[in-house]
């Protein structure tokens, strides 16, 4: 029941943001595959700065670089993909083409949807997760964040 009190503040913002609800459950469900979820984080906050990284990205049309997007096309959960995989023409490749894809990738839970609607801005542009940790890395420059994978992704 209380998703059902947030729905019409939900749309107030979508609508504020110039955003459709599209849009929002296209963005939650690349956050849902992306942003470790901790229950025990009432202000979503990671989540949260993943949608504003992402949504940063769109406006100055970046691409979004979601490896969670590739996973869905090509049938996988590789967290990382190869060069020749990131090649891979499909509009779900957010590697090599800018803008949200078509559908969204999954079925996003209501955390997902609140950092899609709600993100935070910051002024990182990049982030990754190490292999098992719930732990996110964000960075500011391509630079630190070639760094954060040298020491994180080994």
């Amino acid at each position: 029941m209380i998703i059902v009190r947030k729905i019409p503040q939900m749309r107030s913002n979508l609508k504020f943001q110039g955003r459709t609800i599209y849009q929002a459950v296209i963005m939650a469900s690349i956050i849902e595959k992306e942003a470790p979820f901790n229950p025990n984080d009432k202000d979503n906050r990671d989540a949260r700065i993943i949608s504003g990284i992402f949504w940063n990205r769109l406006k100055i049309n970046q691409a979004l670089q979601s490896d969670a997007t590739l996973s869905y096309f090509l049938d996988d959960k590789k967290p990382q993909h190869s060069g020749q995989e990131l090649a891979t023409d499909s509009p779900y490749n957010t590697y090599k083409y800018p803008g949200l894809p078509p559908t969204p990738i999954c079925n996003p839970g209501l955390l997902a949807l609140e950092a899609a609607i709600y993100p935070i801005e910051t002024d990182y542009n990049y982030f990754l997760t190490p292999t098992g940790s719930r732990q996110v890395i964000f960075a500011k420059t391509y630079e630190e964040h070639l760094a954060n994978k040298a020491k994180y992704l080994k």
